[in-house]
């Protein structure tokens, strides 16, 4: 809580700044009772949904051989940020806030997997 009176996190559609959530408006569910267990509609920073469709897209594009496919993967970030913005869901900040928090995690995975010694390579006795 100190955190959120410091800082306030919460998306652009519940700033009374005019930016509605276009999708949840139209949606036929919405998001009350036990679907929101674990949904915290004040939290927007990171956007974790940036920072996961960016690294699945870059993961994707490594794994596929074909440019045309590469650059289709490659869209799926940019679409994700482009579809959270145009909502209302998050600033920019928090788009930025969820690339940074993204590549930091995978820094320190890269830098576990230096540390870790190789698996052996043998039959294990």
């Amino acid at each position: 809580m100190p955190i959120f009176a410091l800082f306030p996190v919460a998306p652009p559609r519940l700033d009374g700044i005019g930016i509605a959530d276009t999708v949840s408006r139209q949606a036929g569910v919405g998001l009350t009772g036990r679907s929101t267990l674990f949904y915290n509609p004040f939290a927007a920073v990171p956007s974790l949904h940036v920072g996961f469709a960016f690294a699945i897209a870059i993961a994707a594009a490594a794994a596929l051989h074909a440019t045309w496919a590469k650059a289709l993967a490659l869209l799926w970030g940019p679409l994700v940020t482009l579809a959270v913005l145009a909502t209302g869901n998050h600033f920019v900040f928090d788009v930025a806030a969820g690339l940074l928090v993204t590549a930091a995690g995978f820094a320190a995975g890269r830098l576990v997997a230096r540390l870790l010694p190789p698996p052996s390579q043998g039959v294990p006795e």
